[in-house]
């Protein structure tokens, strides 16, 4: 909880706890592990995704996957919020701006508009031919402006384990 959730470091777990780093890192690991095999099966509410998505999160991948960041970047407010889960927290319109150079520098990612457990969500693919998607983003909207953004890419296992249902079907391989 307190590196996945609350996003602290290695080193602030290992002060906080009074154990060592490798003592945390292990520690985490096993946590992991077990909720791994202990999650629950997919939900009826998760098969039962609805068929539509917002307009906002529609354009959102339109212009993400036309690769048109500067128009992503209009949709974001003023004050929009950026957490990178595990790693960085960004606030501002002018500190999230530059979130979306990483895109731009490492090329292929393909957004999917989905649902998970009742949640609106974007699927994110390495590729337009991957079958399944490497981790999801969570969106949120105010007023038709991006006001904040949950990236859930560092932390890849929380979509192996999710069942999300893309609303729109990834090319075939």
């Amino acid at each position: 909880m307190l590196k996945d959730v609350l996003g602290h470091s290695v080193d602030e777990i290992a002060v906080l706890v009074g154990l060592s780093v490798p003592a945390v890192k292990a520690a985490l690991h096993r946590g992991r592990e077990t909720l791994r095999k202990t999650g629950e099966p997919a939900t009826q509410a998760t098969a039962s995704a609805p068929s539509t998505t917002s307009p906002e999160i529609v354009r959102y991948v339109a212009l993400f996957n036309a690769r048109d960041w500067d128009g992503v970047r209009a949709m974001l407010a003023e004050e929009v919020r950026l957490d990178l889960v595990t790693r960085s927290r960004r606030n501002g319109r002018q500190e999230v701006s530059g979130y979306f150079g990483n895109y731009e520098t490492f090329g292929g990612w393909y957004l999917v508009p989905a649902w998970l457990e009742g949640r609106e969500v974007v699927a994110v693919f390495r590729s337009e031919t991957e079958s399944l998607p490497a981790y999801f983003i969570e969106l949120a909207f105010s007023e038709g402006r991006l006001a904040s953004i949950k990236d859930f890419r560092y932390v890849p296992y929380i979509a192996a384990d999710a069942r999300l249902v893309c609303l729109r079907p990834t090319p075939a391989p």
